[in-house]
């Protein structure tokens, strides 16, 4: 897929709101940093070397960057990365092409102590000399305690309903959701991780879960209505294909809420179309992808006063870090980063 500051060809719903300890910014230093990896594309493969992109992750996070966000788009490795973002720490890179080989290298990384960041699990699709390529990518961080993580992955979404509906019981966290091209239902996957020394309390056991897997945005939106009315609630979405999961509380009665998506090719039409929505109350929940369209997902509660303002900036290293003060010191937020693109929100 093409660079998309032309065109918007998430996962975990708390990525997009996940809060992150931030070290004070010091005056006179940069507080942003882009690691654009189409800079590391060959010529002869004509594919991202993510080799280089390893390098300039760890030559940066010895300058004092953490791991900010990991681009979405399963076009894309970018990474973007802020001044004491989640405070001193290594990070580490897997990516193979062996998708068995993959569970393996993650598993091998998190015995020695390391996690992986909020969006950090994606399958980078790419179209290379030799024809279409994937690449299975994670990004870790070594953790501050001697807490020991494994991981899992479950494919096709009957059995990631059931792996949900007993990952209480099982010890099990839903880290990752990747839609892959074909059989959108039989190619759902969901990676799991357990903890030695769990500290969050377990979800409610008395839960529901569905997952909407689909390849046309018109279905999705259908059949987020009818989830929405039979009481599930979106918890997380998966770029490749469109991949939402959603959980409902069993004897509850949730408040109404409404489900919007906007799928969007072209910048300048899709960032009318956001604003729009958060004029009407609507917030984005998640972000997924459907081939050669970005697809925001978002939901509001009929009846509150709430109003969203979105800006959807293009990014270049040489300009990122300016870019992105201007729109924080503007009262804005981001919420995802879309190859070289960043949403951001502002009520």
């Amino acid at each position: 897929m093409a660079r998309l500051t032309a065109s918007i060809c998430f996962f975990i719903l708390a990525t997009l709101a996940a809060g992150r300890a931030q070290a004070p910014p010091v005056p006179g230093q940069q507080q942003y940093l882009l690691i654009d990896a189409q800079s590391s594309r060959s010529r002869l493969t004509r594919t991202v070397n993510l080799s280089k992109v390893r390098e300039r992750l760890v030559d940066a996070v010895e300058k004092g960057y953490g791991v900010h966000f990991v681009a979405g788009l399963s076009s894309s490795a970018n990474l973007l990365l802020k001044r004491g973002d989640a405070g001193k720490s290594s990070y580490r890179m897997v990516a193979t092409s062996s998708e068995n080989g993959f569970l393996k290298e993650l598993n091998e990384a998190a015995s020695q102590g390391f996690k992986v960041v909020p969006g950090g699990i994606k399958a980078l699709e790419e179209g290379g000399a030799l024809g279409n390529q994937t690449t299975w990518m994670a990004v870790l961080r070594k953790q501050p305690d001697t807490s020991r993580n494994a991981y899992s992955v479950v494919k096709g979404t009957k059995d990631g309903e059931e792996a949900l509906a007993s990952s209480t019981t099982s010890g099990l966290t839903l880290v990752g959701i990747l839609g892959r091209q074909g059989m959108v239902s039989a190619n759902t996957l969901l990676f799991f991780e357990k903890s030695d020394q769990p500290t969050a309390p377990p979800a409610s056991e008395h839960r529901d879960y569905r997952i909407v897997a689909t390849a046309r945005t018109s279905a999705m939106q259908n059949d987020l209505s009818q989830a929405a009315a039979d009481g599930f609630r979106l918890i997380g979405a998966g770029f490749g294909y469109m991949t939402v999961v959603m959980a409902r509380e069993r004897g509850s009665a949730p408040a109404p809420i409404e489900y919007r998506l906007l799928a969007v090719t072209r910048l300048e039409t899709g960032v009318r179309e956001l604003q729009a929505a958060g004029a009407e109350g609507f917030r984005v929940a998640a972000m997924s992808e459907n081939g050669q369209e970005g697809v925001f997902i978002l939901h509001r509660t009929p009846g509150t006063p709430g109003r969203f303002d979105y800006r959807v900036i293009p990014l270049q290293e040489s300009t990122v870090n300016q870019a992105l003060i201007d729109a924080e010191a503007d009262g804005y937020k981001i919420i995802t980063l879309l190859s070289d693109l960043v949403v951001l929100e502002r009520q």
